[in-house]
Formats: C-alpha cells, sequence, structure tokens
C-alpha cells in the first residue's frame, strides 16, 4: 500500500498535467477562432495567362468575382469558355490551399486536408504536404500510479459525434 504523501505527490503530478492540456485546449480553441476570422475574410485572385480574365474565390473555394476585359470578349466562345473555367479552377484552388495553410498554422500541421476543407479538399489540384507528426511534450507517467491498479474509469468512445463542431474537434484529434 503506498503512502499518503505519495498520494498526494502523484495527485498533484495529475493535476499539473490536466492543467497544461487545458492550456492546450484553450490555446487551440482560441487559434481556431482566429482562424475563422482569417478563413472568412479569405480572398484569393487568379488570372488568365492573357491577363484578360480574372477571377476571385473566398472560403471553400466558392467563387465571389468574375472580371473580363473587353479583349477577351474578342475570343470564340469556346476559347472564352475554356479561358473562365480555367482561372476559376485554379483560383479556386489557390483559396483551399490558402485555406488549409490557415487551418495548419492555428490547430498544427498534422491536419488533414479533408478535415479543414471537407468537400473542398478536391479542389486542390496538386497533393497537399505530407503532414508532420507534432511532437509533444507531456511528462512521463511516474511508475506505480494508482490508475495502474484498475481503479480509473474506462475513456466513452462515440461512434458518432454530437454535431458537426464534436466530429471536427475529433478529427483534429480532440476526444471530448
Amino acid at each position: 500500500m503506498r503512502s499518503n504523501p505519495d498520494l498526494i505527490e502523484e495527485m498533484r503530478w495529475q493535476l499539473e498535467k490536466i492543467q497544461q492540456r487545458k492550456a492546450e485546449n484553450e490555446r487551440l480553441l482560441t487559434g481556431l477562432g482566429r482562424a475563422d476570422g482569417e478563413i472568412g475574410a479569405l480572398r484569393v485572385t487568379a488570372t488568365s495567362p492573357n491577363g484578360t480574365v480574372a477571377v476571385v474565390a473566398g472560403p471553400g473555394g466558392t467563387i465571389q468575382e468574375i472580371t473580363v476585359r473587353e479583349e477577351a470578349l474578342r475570343m470564340d466562345a469556346a476559347g472564352l469558355s475554356r479561358l473562365l473555367t480555367t482561372t476559376a479552377k485554379e483560383a479556386a484552388a489557390r483559396a483551399a490551399r490558402r485555406q488549409l495553410e490557415i487551418v495548419r498554422a492555428h490547430a498544427g500541421p498534422a491536419v488533414d486536408p479533408a478535415t479543414a476543407l471537407g468537400p473542398g479538399a478536391h479542389l486542390l489540384t496538386e497533393p497537399a504536404p505530407a503532414p508532420r507528426p507534432r511532437a509533444t511534450a507531456e511528462p512521463e507517467e511516474p511508475l506505480g500510479t494508482v490508475f495502474d491498479e484498475g481503479t480509473a474509469p474506462a475513456p466513452v468512445h462515440h461512434d458518432e459525434p454530437v454535431s458537426d463542431s464534436d466530429a471536427f474537434l475529433r478529427d483534429l484529434g480532440f476526444d471530448r
């Protein structure tokens, strides 16, 4: 049987670990709030190679504006269609890449594109850089903790998330 001072020290260690995790979660939530603001203001412009068409895309690759210069109207319909389509796809892809960069800057580089962009992940024309695992600086658990004795409750795992935000946080690696 362990002594009271040992149990108290272990409880202090566990409390410190919980406080560190709480601080990290608060930092991430604050970062995600900033990311939300940055994504809401996202506007990316792509211009056609000949400079006659410009397309502005926003969050999720949504097309927000198309500008066609007079010179573009001298093209045949099929050529203008291809130019518009190509430029719009480029703008949407750039917006998707920028959105992924914003999320990774605030939530960490390991965020999967499908998690950050949802259905918009298909807009990425080039494969996104492989996520790098995040190094964690968690203290090692001391030997012989009270949790080794089978007294800790089993973690609760939900097969289905309660809401979209729960699913998003779960996909980022935060189980509630």
